[in-house]
């Protein structure tokens, strides 16, 4: 079996594959593409979980609030 001999240029140093066929480019931006989409999305999913974990947080401490304003106030009467 015969090796393929790389040429001497940046593929060769740098072990990284020339794309033969602009369809090979184009298979290989839609990936890229899919990815960053993939990316931009989970990230705007964790930012709105977030958002929500905030919220939930915030009303909490508004409803304990008013709970120890409401039982302070029968404590008082």
């Amino acid at each position: 079996m015969n090796k393929p001999k790389l040429g001497k240029g940046l593929a060769a140093l740098t072990g990284t594959a020339i794309l033969a066929t602009a369809q090979s480019a184009a298979d290989d931006q839609t990936a890229a593409a899919c990815r960053i989409e993939e990316t931009r999305y989970e990230r705007a999913i964790l930012d709105f979980e977030a958002s929500v974990r905030r919220e939930r947080d915030r009303m909490r401490a508004e409803h304990l609030e008013n709970m120890r304003v409401i039982l302070g106030q029968e404590a008082a009467e």
